[in-house]
């Protein structure tokens, strides 16, 4: 199975952490988004400074690394706020559902 192998970029210290192996894309979104909204950490005070990027694949068949350029996934203050815009809209369809009950 092919892993993927992503990393943080930290644009003030323009440098890239240390990679990580997630399954799949939206796992590795969901760890960086619990990083950024983590208001003890770093990354949580900061997260415009941070950007999730994927740079391969790991083969764990074959243990071989399979690098990539850096492909940019997404940044923390744009995770943060399709996070907040969804929470939003589902605010706005719960108010939506009450509306049609009383009726």
């Amino acid at each position: 199975m092919k892993i993927g192998i992503y990393t943080i970029k930290d644009a003030q210290a323009a440098v890239f952490m240390k990679p990580t192996f997630f399954q799949t894309e939206e796992i590795a979104k969901r760890t960086f988004l619990q990083a950024v909204m983590n208001p003890n950490e770093t990354m949580g005070q900061f997260p415009a400074d941070y950007t999730l990027y994927k740079v391969g694949q790991y083969d764990d068949e074959s243990g071989t690394p399979q690098p990539q350029d850096p492909l940019r996934i997404c940044n923390g203050e744009e995770i943060l706020n399709k996070k907040k815009e969804d929470v939003q809209r589902i605010k706005n369809l719960h108010e939506q559902i009450s509306q049609i009950n009383e009726e």
